[in-house]
């Protein structure tokens, strides 16, 4: 009450100020009033001296700072924000391009990326195991969502971390990245998310069957020994994948339906970008659990029925055709050697891998034709 009283009494006199003023320097002027009061209160709480009196007058004082700060802020977002937005979406944009050509010329840096993201899905997942473990964060109305905001991001940020990991530890033979392995699959379990539950057995799997397909015969059943003897409510989640009338899988069976049908009706140019959610409600069906949704929970129908089959298409052609084009130029000579510049059990550039073993390795690295 202390701040929001004088916010709403000087607003309209910080709203005068900053049409008649010049914006950038009463904001900078602003900022600097406004790191007195927590300044000030910090040194009386040192020297034990903090009151309700004082508490009081620093509101006042921060509210009436950010009674001017605040018009004068929103003067400067039509100037700023035009210049600041359209630079960033081209930096997002050049990302992808400039990491490839960091990549093609600094072969260092591809082993330095994969330590970042070991590491930093260490540490990410870390802050979910301290969620679920120290904060109770254990049901599927508070579930782990680690330094994310939703449960569905976490868990597909640390997906190909946990997949990446585990190749490697099999590859490379060091015990010491299993730890991070464990850490991150742990944690991925701990998610409840059961689409990247299935996701990450169907990788296992896919590279069992093409590298050491004789290990399937021993991977099958460890998995339903882990699955005979896994907590009672990681078992019920993943039954629950199985149950239609399940509310979630229900919402999901609808939402596809009606994808299906708004993509008839769309074929083509679909019905534009962020109209999805607006026009569910006219093909939803009558038992869809939800009458308005953010998006279709499905990435093909979601695209196609919003953006129209030439945007598949597009997309399509640069998953199928960047990899081959790829290997094309490497055999060519264009592009660098595949596996003098990957690691490997022999000659890797990673920390602590051993130079003295010679062998074949198992893995294939062709995967990393696409990151050059």
């Amino acid at each position: 009450m202390a701040m929001m009283a004088p916010s709403l009494l000087f607003l309209p006199l910080g709203g005068l100020a900053a049409d008649r003023g010049n914006p950038r320097k009463l904001l900078l002027r602003y900022h600097v009033l406004y790191a007195i009061p927590p300044l000030v209160l910090a040194g009386v709480l040192a020297m034990g001296g903090l009151s309700y009196p004082l508490l009081i007058a620093y509101g006042v004082a921060a509210g009436s700072i950010s009674a001017f700060a605040i018009p004068t802020r929103d003067a400067l977002l039509p100037t700023v924000a035009h210049i600041y937005f359209e630079g960033m979406l081209w930096v997002k944009m050049l990302t992808f391009p400039i990491g490839l050509m960091f990549f093609r010329t600094l072969p260092r840096m591809r082993t330095l990326a994969l330590w970042l993201h070991i590491l930093m899905g260490t540490i990410s997942a870390g802050i979910g195991l301290v969620q679920y473990f120290a904060l109770n964060q254990r049901d599927l109305e508070h579930r782990i969502t680690g330094p994310v905001t939703h449960v569905m991001t976490f868990s597909g940020l640390l997906l190909p971390i946990s997949l990446m990991v585990i190749i490697l530890a099999v590859h490379l033979r060091k015990w010491w990245l299993w730890v991070p392995a464990s850490i991150v699959t742990l944690t991925l379990l701990l998610t409840f998310t059961r689409s990247i539950w299935i996701g990450w057995i169907s990788a296992i799997f896919a590279v069992l069957l093409f590298t050491r397909p004789k290990m399937l015969a021993w991977a099958a059943p460890a998995l339903v020994l882990f699955i005979t003897f896994m907590p009672l409510s990681l078992f019920g989640r993943m039954i629950s994948i199985f149950d239609t009338r399940q509310e979630s899988n229900l919402d999901r069976i609808r939402m596809a339906e009606a994808g299906v049908e708004i993509i008839r009706d769309y074929p083509l140019l679909g019905v534009g970008p962020a109209n999805v959610k607006e026009i569910y409600p006219l093909y939803r069906r009558h038992d869809a659990p939800r009458f308005r949704i953010p998006h279709l929970h499905n990435t093909i129908l979601q695209i196609w029925a919003e953006r129209g089959s030439p945007l598949l298409r597009r997309i399509s052609f640069c998953k199928c055709c960047y990899p081959p084009m790829c290997e094309g130029l490497e055999g060519s000579g264009q592009g660098p050697s595949r596996r003098s510049e990957w690691p490997s059990r022999s000659g890797s550039p990673l920390p602590g891998s051993s130079s003295s073993t010679s062998a074949t390795p198992r893995f294939s690295t062709s995967c990393s034709t696409s990151m050059r």
